[in-house]
């Protein structure tokens, strides 16, 4: 029998093995195998990610070397697009192709592959379409400080332009859990 391909999840399997995600991410392989378009088995390789935001950017660029050290010919994860912004050019660099459902406009390049599950534009179109249609013409924005943060704030000013909101107030929050809880729903502004 051949040796099976390795496909490494980065993260994805977010419950545990054997858990949603994980079955999710292993279906559309199952399917492949029972149809006959594989002509070998498929051994699923995790690696827990613990990048952005609770961990590192390192710790997802060095769990996507890891995976590639391991023999995974492709990989899934760095779902969270401030991940998927400092993995994507390692994919490109180290020609792995990288399965992701971020939203980033950044997450781009022959082996970088995105998953449909909203983006930083399309988002913002929606949002802001959503507040015309009920009536609202100014609003307040909280966003967080972060690569991804900055992205979408930028396309929700730039569609607030586009179709007439004003934004009366924005602040900014670190994208802990323990941060935005001390500020107990006052933020004082985008300074960190």
């Amino acid at each position: 029998m051949a040796d099976p391909i390795k496909i490494g999840w980065l993260g994805s399997a977010l419950d545990g093995p054997g858990g949603g995600y994980d079955r999710i991410h292993r279906m559309a392989f199952e399917e492949a195998a029972e149809s006959g378009l594989l002509d070998r088995p498929v051994e699923h390789v995790l690696h827990a990610e613990n990048g952005l935001p609770h961990g590192s950017a390192k710790n997802a660029t060095d769990g996507f070397r890891w995976l590639v050290d391991e023999g995974c010919i492709a990989v899934a994860g760095a779902y969270s697009s401030d991940n998927a912004i400092t993995v994507g050019p390692l994919a490109n660099g180290l020609e792995v192709p990288l399965i992701s459902w971020c939203g980033t406009e950044r997450f781009h390049g022959d082996y970088c592959f995105r998953l449909g599950n909203g983006d930083c534009g399309g988002d913002a179109a929606l949002v802001v379409g959503w507040l015309k249609k009920h009536g609202h013409e100014r609003v307040a924005v909280i966003s967080e400080i972060s690569p991804n943060g900055e992205e979408y704030f930028r396309f929700f000013r730039q569609e607030c332009r586009r179709r007439g909101v004003s934004i009366a107030v924005s602040a900014c929050l670190k994208t802990s859990a323990s941060s935005a809880a001390s500020r107990h729903g006052t933020p004082s502004g985008c300074n960190g």
